[in-house]
């Protein structure tokens, strides 16, 4: 109670879109004037995992009648650092994506000032979806930069 937004950062769980609601349900129960939601730009693909768990959400918390967005993120760059062990021991990148696919990326730090924005003027914001993206890097683009950065040959 007394809180006007909230921001809901879905969990990584298969019952995801069910936690989100639930969350959802009860801060209208609490008083809450707006919620911002994190959701995916797949979110169409509803064929998909993701973008059938997500499509749930987007349909379902606008129905529930309080006032909304989404914030719509891509993988995060932030988790290339899971690399850092691999990189500084061994020169190389660990990955089960193409390296040549092309993807986008957003950095933790952008979406915290993006999601503080959003919620210190949620009136302005109200029923909008927003997609933070990168520009489209591969794989091997990364491995490129990080060669780069640290003057040595990774793989």
């Amino acid at each position: 109670r007394g809180i006007d937004a909230l921001f809901i950062v879905t969990p990584g769980t298969e019952d995801r879109a069910l936690l989100t609601l639930q969350t959802a349900e009860a801060a209208k129960e609490a008083g809450v004037k707006f919620i911002l939601a994190v959701s995916v730009p797949t979110v169409e693909h509803k064929n998909t995992i993701l973008g059938s768990m997500y499509h749930e959400i987007e349909t379902e918390l606008p129905r529930l009648g309080i006032p909304y967005s989404f914030l719509r993120l891509p993988k995060f760059l932030d988790s290339n650092l899971s690399n850092k062990n691999s990189i500084k021991n061994e020169s190389i990148v660990y990955s089960s994506v193409d390296p040549n696919r092309a993807s986008s990326s957003v950095a933790l730090e952008d979406v915290g000032k993006v999601a503080a924005i959003i919620l210190t003027n949620y009136t302005q914001h109200i029923n909008a979806t927003y997609t933070l993206i990168s520009d489209h890097f591969t794989n091997n683009d990364l491995v490129k930069a990080f060669t780069f950065a640290l003057g040595r040959e990774i793989k």
